[in-house]
């Protein structure tokens, strides 16, 4: 059934910046381990011996960096553009976004849990704001 698979070359997701680094962070680790390279980003992935094995080794350790490389929106590059280590440069971004994208969603969070429907305001309106909120979450 084609309607159930799945191709990682035609993955489409957002390029991280500061703004959608904690979710969109996850879609990229997927898209690294359905390439099979996750473990090089993750330093757990040892350099073979033999070199035929150091060939596919490098050709996959070039694909963790492009894929890396390739989800920092153009924006935030400038801090990555001259690595040329894939693990250095998703600890460089994790760095860089990691914190504020979670306080960005710690905000919006907590302006949901305490929102409430003023006493003249029609239910749709409140459902509009609260679904704004939802969607700034989401994205």
């Amino acid at each position: 059934m084609a309607g159930g698979l799945f191709d990682a070359a035609k993955l489409r997701i957002q390029q991280l910046n500061a703004d959608n680094y904690f979710m969109q962070s996850h879609k990229v680790q997927l898209v690294l381990r359905a390439k099979d390279v996750w473990r090089l980003v993750t330093g757990t992935e040892v350099k073979p011996e033999t070199d035929a094995a150091m060939l596919k080794f490098e050709t996959r350790r070039d694909t963790a960096f492009s894929c890396i490389l390739l989800s920092v929106h153009e924006s935030c590059v400038a801090p990555v553009m001259n690595m040329r280590d894939s693990s250095a440069i998703s600890a460089k971004v994790k760095s860089e976004f990691e914190i504020v994208s979670q306080a960005s969603i710690d905000a919006l969070l907590e302006s949901y849990q305490y929102m409430r429907m003023d006493a003249s305001e029609r239910v749709l309106d409140y459902i509009n704001r609260l679904a704004v909120i939802e969607m700034s979450v989401v994205a």
